[in-house]
């Protein structure tokens, strides 16, 4: 079998390593789904130690999409893959951290929060701050579009288990005014935190941080009963 058949059919590690060692031109060979071997690793769940070895072999592939237009980056986000990976992929194409998939829709940081990969997600911060404050373009039922990765921490908190806290935390840090941003249906991320149950200490992390346009707006109130 080719190197794509063995990772497919989730042969055993040694047999994948075994061939990336005796054909090595393969690891640059897409399939008829145009994916790279290194693609069709992360879809099909590939041990780390697979990965590393074809990242090693080809270096290039973390800069490539898959044929769902999403990076290497964007797949170990969604999957929740280790720090050790991600730091890999980062190193060899440290743009993918800014990068959206799908027409300018969830970038890596999107979906690590999305999917609760909370280590990821610290990772992905560390590496490009700015990345805190991207909002997505979607438009379909199930999300409106114009969401950052911290609405989606709170709608999803019960993802991210006990981290939640620390995830939005760390989103808060690197962008306070994502707190301040509403999505395409008008939601704050408070708004949906509230909506989704979250615990009392990640909504008062977001109330606090929203606290400007509260205050702001009760002083409106006010005046407009005095006068």
């Amino acid at each position: 079998m080719d190197l794509q058949s063995l990772i497919s059919q989730r042969c055993d590690d040694a047999a994948v390593l075994a061939r990336i060692v005796s054909h090595g031109r393969e690891v640059r060979t897409y399939d008829e789904d145009i994916d790279l071997p290194l693609h069709k690793a992360m879809l099909c769940r590939s041990s780390d130690v697979v990965i590393l070895a074809l990242l090693e072999s080809f270096p290039d592939a973390a800069s490539q999409r898959d044929s769902g237009d999403r990076l290497p980056l964007q797949r170990a986000a969604m999957t929740g893959r280790s720090c050790a990976l991600v730091e890999d992929i980062l190193r060899r194409f440290p743009q993918a951290a800014d990068v959206p998939c799908h027409d300018r829709e969830y970038t890596a940081c999107h979906y690590a929060a999305e999917y609760g990969a909370t280590d990821v997600l610290e990772m992905l911060l560390r590496a490009s701050p700015t990345a805190a404050d991207m909002v997505d373009e979607r438009d379909m039922p199930s999300s409106p579009g114009g969401r950052t990765p911290l609405h989606l921490v709170a709608a999803q908190h019960a993802r991210h288990g006990g981290a939640a806290e620390s995830a939005v935390a760390s989103l808060l840090r690197a962008c306070p005014a994502a707190a301040r941003v509403r999505d395409g249906a008008g939601d704050l991320a408070l708004d949906l935190a509230v909506e989704a149950a979250a615990p009392d200490g990640l909504v008062a992390l977001l109330l606090a941080a929203d606290m400007p346009i509260h205050r702001g707006s009760g002083e409106r109130d006010a005046e407009s009963e005095h006068s």
